[in-house]
C-alpha cells in the first residue's frame, strides 16, 4: 500500500478526517510515520543487506550507505576481518592512528548515518580501484585550449576547468565505444558542456573508470548505441551474460531473481559474465570484492519520499507500525492528547519489536 493509504487508516482510528477542526494534519503523521519506522528498524533489526564498498589507500576508510544501521559481518578482499568498537582499536594495532599498511585484521564503525564510514586497520596495502588503469579524473580541451577535468559527483559528471594544466598534454576529445561497436568522440565546448560524435577513428578505444571524490565509488563514464553519455556505477556493472556450469546462458532464459551481481574488470575474462551456483540465479561472489571492503549489515526500512511513497511493509509489521504512530499521535500536545493510551501503545509498539527482534535474530 502507498504512505496515504495507511495514513487514511490513521485518520479512522483517530477519528480525524483531515479537512474540518484538525487535530492531526496529515504531515504530522507522515513525519511520525518516518521516525517509527526508523526506530522499528532499529529495534527490529529485522532487513539485512549487503555492500561492496571500494576503501580509499590513505586512511583505509570506505563510505557506507544511508540505509545504515550496524554492521555484523565484514570481509576485506573476500577475508573476514574481525568488527571491534572504535575503543578497542589500540588493542587490535597499537599505531593505527598512524595509517601503517598491511593485511587488515579488523574493521571499525565511525560516525553514524549518512556520516558512518568503516575503517580497516592497518590500512590495506592493496586496494581496489574498481579497474586497472583507473584514473580519478579525464582531461580534454576546448577550442581555446582551456583544460577541462571531468569528474563525478555522486555518479553526475561534472566539467571544471583545470588552469595550471598544460594544453599540450591533453587531446580535445576521448574516443569511447559502446559495447554494441559504435564509436564515439567526447569533445567539450568553452562553456563546459560535453557532446558525442560517431566516430571512425581506428586507434583504440579510451576505457575510463573514475573514482567519485566523495563516496569513493567507482563510475564508468560511456556511451550508449546512440551516443548518449551516461555513468554508471561499477560495483553494480551490467550484466549481459550468465555462465552456468560452464555454459553460456541467453539472458531470455528464466533463472528467477539475481541479486548482487558483480562483474570483473574489462581486462579479465569475466568482463561480461555473472557466476550462478544453481538454476534459480543464486550469484556466488564476484570479483568485485576483491580488494574492497564487503560489509553485510541491519539497514534501516527505506524512508517514504511523499505521501505517493510505497510502504514496504507486510500486514502484521505494518500493525506495529500503526501502533507507533498512534503513540505519538497521542502523545501530541493539544486538545486530542491522550497520555495513558499514548503511554499503552508506546509499551505495545516496544514489546512487539523486541517479539519481533526475538524471532528473526534467534539462531537457527
Amino acid at each position: 500500500m502507498n504512505v496515504d493509504d495507511f495514513l487514511d487508516e490513521i485518520g479512522d482510528i483517530l477519528q480525524e478526517d483531515f479537512t474540518y477542526a484538525v487535530l492531526w494534519t496529515k504531515a504530522e503523521l507522515f513525519k511520525y510515520l518516518k521516525l517509527i519506522l526508523r526506530e522499528f528498524s532499529g529495534r527490529t533489526l529485522i532487513r539485512d543487506k549487503n555492500v561492496i564498498r571500494i576503501v580509499n589507500g590513505t586512511t583505509g576508510e570506505a563510505d557506507l550507505p544511508e540505509d545504515f544501521n550496524q554492521a555484523y559481518y565484514t570481509l576485506f578482499n573476500q577475508i573476514h576481518v574481525d568488527t571491534v568498537p572504535f575503543s578497542d582499536l589500540d588493542f587490535e594495532d597499537s599505531d593505527w592512528i598512524a595509517n601503517g599498511t598491511g593485511t587488515p585484521s579488523s574493521g571499525t564503525i565511525i560516525g553514524a548515518g549518512t556520516d558512518a564510514k568503516v575503517k580497516f586497520v592497518p590500512v590495506p596495502s592493496s586496494v581496489s580501484t574498481g579497474v586497472e588503469g583507473t584514473t580519478t579524473s579525464l582531461g580534454i580541451k576546448d577550442t581555446n585550449d582551456d583544460v577541462w577535468d571531468i569528474t563525478f559527483d555522486s555518479g553526475v559528471i561534472t566539467t571544471t576547468i583545470d588552469a595550471g594544466a598544460t594544453p599540450a598534454d591533453y587531446s580535445t576529445g576521448a574516443i569511447l565505444k559502446h559495447p554494441g561497436g559504435t564509436k564515439y568522440q567526447i569533445t567539450i565546448a568553452t562553456t563546459g558542456v560535453l557532446s558525442s560524435t560517431a566516430s571512425s577513428d581506428v586507434s583504440d578505444y579510451v576505457f575510463y573508470l573514475i573514482p567519485d571524490d566523495t563516496e569513493e565509488t567507482a563510475y564508468h563514464l560511456r556511451v550508449t548505441a546512440a551516443g548518449l553519455i551516461e555513468t554508471i556505477n561499477y560495483a553494480y556493472g551490467t550484466t549481459v551474460r550468465i555462465d552456468l556450469d560452464g555454459t553460456n546462458q541467453s539472458m531470455d532464459q528464466n533463472y528467477g531473481v539475481i541479486v548482487n551481481a558483480f562483474v570483473g574488470a574489462p581486462a579479465s575474462a569475466s568482463v561480461d559474465s555473472v557466476y550462478v551456483d544453481g538454476p534459480l540465479g543464486t550469484t556466488v561472489h564476484g570479483f568485485m570484492s576483491e580488494n574492497s571492503g564487503y560489509i553485510w549489515y541491519k539497514g534501516l526500512v527505506q524512508d517514504p519520499l511523499t505521501t505517493e511513497s510505497a510502504l514496504f511493509l507486510s500486514g502484521g509489521l505494518r500493525a506495529i507500525v500503526t501502533h507507533g504512530v498512534l503513540s505519538m499521535a497521542f502523545g501530541k500536545d493539544g486538545e486530542g492528547r491522550d497520555s495513558e493510551k499514548a503511554e499503552l501503545l508506546r509499551y505495545v509498539f516496544e514489546l512487539e519489536c523486541e517479539f519481533v527482534k526475538n524471532l528473526y535474530q534467534r539462531k537457527k
